[in-house]
Formats: structure tokens, C-alpha cells, sequence
């Protein structure tokens, strides 16, 4: 019998809370039983609109309840590439292959076999081998529902972080201790996609990189400077680790070696050292070894290289993020630096003096992301909370432009301080004149200019929700944006004048379109 008590009741109140407009105190009163009669009646009269997702695979199972299905385990569920779940995805007209989704309906459905005890049956050596290739998702849901799995991290915590960490982050981590290891975990690293000016570039998961846009300076690494409207190869590299954009050249590590190429031309190899992540701003590029310092390239104008008489240095860092001039530095106690031009308060250290080595930003703390764009920065706290400093002239910052602004008709609404926006949210990306957020549900809000379409949605509006979901990666570039997806598939959307959507064409897009996939 399919039995709405099975979503959980925190998702029933919120939807109840969403759909009748009621405050969490009025959606909470009454009994349980009352709120599930509430949400049914809902359900039923079409109001799933904003649904959590618990309830929109319930209303799937309720529509498919008396038809003839067989019983899966859920360990094949779990176990199986995305190619082996198409039948189930296309019977459940889910608009992409969600693992979390299908168990959840098989088991509305009484049609799921929760043999996840089996991982209680394997030898600890395999069970050490699942960190190696399980995405982290995978691992949370075996770790919740496998007992021996969760006894096997208790004791061997120290070895399956080391492990783990040191394939994502490649940080020297051979001394941490656990709760330096633990903390590591906070900190947002992977990143497959970069939106650039006019050109952008895919790291797949082989490690080949490819490319599309403009050319004209030969930043794609092709000969004849003509534009690049379909995703192209960049030849002659072997084992691509990170990549970045900056306006007119592309940077990559290949094999330790860090290769500028287009308006740049250089390359960078230190000797003891693992470079672990690069930044390229519009003119000078950070980059990150792997025991925490950085060093940087190009022009130092408004010391947005950190670079001056002092020598300044910066230890334990764990991300960069190069704007346009000025950058961000995040540590690994939660703090961030910036230095380099402030006129429109994109440092967010108060006033718009520029700052020509690293200052503290002493209002924000525990971050674990940040992003540096055009004119405005964005910082993301360990609780989901995202803070937003600089220029909002275009609502770029999530922040609603006051009237007197509107009505005076000034250049700028400035946040010179770091504001609060949103919370619930787990990744973030600052463009050119607009931003994109990622929430913990995996969909993403975009906000700012949208002349182009780069907010994913046709026509001037303050904040937009992508059409598409599953979102694991998102970037802001000069008037458009890129987002993965976690079946790999890349969207682009905003201005493709040059081809950097990848589409085949130099038409803009207003809607996520598929580009690629990174598999």
C-alpha cells in the first residue's frame, strides 16, 4: 500500500509551509497525522508546485502504483552506470538518471530490496578500495545504511581521509591530523568548467581538455585564429589537473607544468613543489602549491598580484579566485585576503582604497568558498550562507536595487562591507555583471544582467531558477555561464557572439542548452 506517512514529515511541513503561505510555527501546529491529510489534499487538487523532491518522486510511485513492476535491490541501483538506469529513468519520466530518486520510488513503490547490508559482508580492504572510485555521494549513502562501513571509518578514518583528500585536492596532507584532515572537507575544490571572456574550456574526467570560442590570440592553442563554435580538442597535453580563463589567454597544469597560452605565453614549472590550483584574472594569475603558498604572474596595477616592497606571505591557503584586478585568497582556518583594486568595494575591507598586498577581511569567517568577478565578489560560509560584496549596479550581488538609486538614475549601489544573500547554499560563482549559486538540492539561482541570456531565462528580471537540475558545477563568465550536471552533461546559456557556448553557432542562448558531456 502506498503510504504518503512514508515522505519524510520536515519535507511535508515545508511543502505545506510553501503551498498554503503559513509561517513553520503554523505549518508545525496540529498533529502529524493532520499535516499528512493537509499535504494529500494538496497532492491531489495539483498544487505540487516548489515540491521537495521526497514528494515529487511520491507523486511518480502514486502514479505508477498499479502498474505490473518487478523488485530491484538497491545495491544494483547504486552500483550501476548511469547506461543500465535509462529504462528506469525514461519509465519514471525523470528528466535525467538520479540514483536518489529511483531508490526513493521503488521504495513508495514497495518494489526496492534494501539488501545495503551487504557491504556489511566485505572484508575491510574492499570496502577501503570503494573510497577509491565512489563519488562522495555514493559513499554518504553507504556510510549512513552500512554499519560495517560506518565501523570501518570510525577506525580507519585517519587512512580513508588521507585517501580521499589527496585525490581530490593533491594538497601535501602526509602530517595533517584528523580534525585538520576533517576540515579539509569543508573547502570546495573540483572544477571541470570555466566560463571566460569570450572563450571557455571542459576538463573531462580522462584529463583532455577542451576548448571553444574565440581564438583570435590563439587562447584555444589553434593556428589559424579563427573562432571555435564546437568543442575541440586542445592538443598536446597528457594529464590536465586543473584550468582556467583569463580575458584573452587559457592556463592549464599539465604534469606539474603550469602552460599560458593566447594574449600570454609562458610556462611555469617549480621544482619540490606541486602546483594544485590555478586563477587567471584579466591580466596577472595565482596559483597554488600544494603546501599552501602561492605565486603569481602578470601585471601587479592596483596590486592585484599581492606583490610589494613588504614581501608578503601568505601560508596555509586553500583557494584562490583572480578577478578582473584584485584577488582572493582563502585559508585554511576559514579566513579570507584580498588585495589589488577596490573602487567599487570588491575587497570588501570598507572604502574603495586599493590595496597593494594582502589585508584580512575581519568580518567573514569560516568561509569555504570564494569568487572573485568583474567588479564583485562572493564568500560562502561552512553553514550554506553566502555573503556578497561590491558593485550591484546590475543586481548582481542578489541584492534589490533601492528606489533612490532607481529614481536618482546613479552609476553604482555599492556594497562596500560583505552582505548577507542567501542561505542554503553550497557553491558559488561571480561574473562579469551576474552571479550564479548553487543550493544544497542541486539547483541553481542566477541574478544580475541578463542582456544575453546568461541568467538562464528570456528577458530582465532580479533572480532566475534554472530549468535543469542535479547541478554539481557552475560558472560565471563574461555575459554567459556554464553548469554541470552530475551524469556529467555541461549547459551553456548567455552571449555566444564568438561560439564560446560550444553550440555549433554564434546564436545566444536564453535557456540552458547541452553542450558536452565530461565522461
Amino acid at each position: 500500500m502506498l503510504a504518503i506517512t512514508d515522505i519524510p514529515l520536515a519535507d511535508i511541513k515545508r511543502y505545506v509551509q510553501t503551498q498554503t503561505h503559513c509561517s513553520n510555527s503554523d505549518s508545525g501546529s496540529g498533529s502529524n497525522d493532520n499535516i499528512y491529510e493537509i499535504a494529500k489534499n494538496l497532492i491531489f487538487s495539483g498544487k505540487s508546485q516548489d515540491a521537495p523532491p521526497s514528494i515529487v518522486d511520491w507523486i511518480i510511485a502514486y502514479n505508477l502504483y498499479d502498474v505490473d513492476f518487478q523488485c530491484y535491490n538497491a545495491s544494483y541501483i547504486i552500483k550501476s552506470p548511469y547506461i543500465n538506469l535509462q529504462d528506469l529513468t525514461m519509465m519514471f519520466s525523470l528528466p535525467y538518471v538520479d540514483r536518489c530518486s529511483i531508490i526513493r520510488i521503488l521504495g513508495y513503490m514497495r518494489q526496492l530490496n534494501n539488501d545495503m547490508n551487504v557491504f556489511d559482508l566485505l572484508p575491510d580492504e574492499i570496502l577501503k578500495n570503494l573510497v577509491s572510485y565512489l563519488d562522495r555521494k555514493t559513499l554518504l549513502l553507504i556510510y549512513k545504511i552500512s554499519k560495517n562501513f560506518n565501523k570501518l571509518w570510525q577506525i580507519h578514518s585517519d587512512d580513508l581521509l588521507h585517501q580521499c583528500l589527496t585525490r581530490i585536492i593533491r594538497f601535501n596532507i602526509q602530517n595533517y591530523t584528523r580534525r585538520q584532515l576533517i576540515n579539509l572537507c569543508r573547502f570546495y575544490y573540483t572544477s571541470n568548467i570555466n566560463c571566460g571572456y569570450n572563450h571557455s574550456l571542459v576538463l573531462k574526467d580522462n584529463g583532455e581538455v577542451y576548448g571553444f570560442g574565440s581564438n583570435s590570440l590563439k587562447q584555444l592553442k589553434n593556428d589559424n585564429k579563427m573562432s571555435i563554435k564546437t568543442p575541440a580538442s586542445i592538443i598536446g597535453f597528457e594529464n590536465v589537473t586543473c584550468i582556467s580563463t583569463g580575458k584573452l589567454y587559457s592556463s592549464i597544469v599539465d604534469n606539474n607544468i603550469v602552460h599560458i597560452f593566447g594574449k600570454h605565453n609562458k610556462k611555469f614549472e617549480l621544482e619540490n613543489f606541486n602546483i594544485v590550483r590555478i586563477s587567471a584574472g584579466y591580466d596577472h594569475m595565482l596559483m597554488l602549491m600544494d603546501n599552501g603558498q602561492i605565486h603569481t604572474f602578470g601585471s601587479n596595477v592596483y596590486g592585484r598580484s599581492g606583490r610589494s616592497e613588504s614581501n608578503h606571505k601568505l601560508i596555509d591557503i586553500v583557494q584562490i579566485s583572480a578577478g578582473k584586478n584584485y584577488s582572493l585568497v582563502l585559508n585554511y582556518q576559514g579566513n579570507v585576503y584580498a588585495f589589488g583594486n577596490n573602487e567599487y568595494g570588491q575587497l570588501g575591507l570598507d572604502g574603495n582604497f586599493d590595496r597593494y598586498q594582502p589585508e584580512l577581511i575581519t568580518c567573514l569567517i569560516h568561509i569555504v568558498q570564494i569568487s572573485a568577478g568583474r567588479r564583485h565578489s562572493l564568500a560562502l560560509t561552512d553553514d550554506g550562507k553566502v555573503f556578497g560584496f561590491g558593485s550591484n549596479r546590475h543586481g548582481q550581488l542578489g541584492l534589490p536595487i533601492s528606489d533612490e538609486y532607481k529614481q536618482l538614475n546613479l552609476p553604482d549601489h555599492t556594497k562596500y562591507q560583505p552582505t548577507l544573500i542567501r542561505s542554503g547554499i553550497v557553491q558559488v560563482s561571480a561574473g562579469y555583471d551576474h552571479s550564479l549559486i548553487l543550493t544544497n538540492d542541486g539547483q541553481v539561482y542566477a541574478f544580475g544582467n541578463n542582456e544575453y541570456g546568461q541568467l538562464g531565462v528570456k528577458g530582465f528580471i532580479e533572480i532566475s531558477l534554472l530549468n535543469i537540475c542535479n547541478i554539481s558545477q557552475i560558472s560565471a563568465g563574461y555575459k554567459c555561464s556554464l553548469a554541470l550536471t552530475d551524469h556529467g552533461q555541461v549547459y551553456g546559456f548567455g552571449l555566444n557572439n564568438c561560439g564560446q557556448l560550444g553550440l555549433h553557432d554564434y546564436i545566444n542562448r536564453y535557456i540552458p542548452t547541452t553542450i558536452m558531456s565530461i565522461y
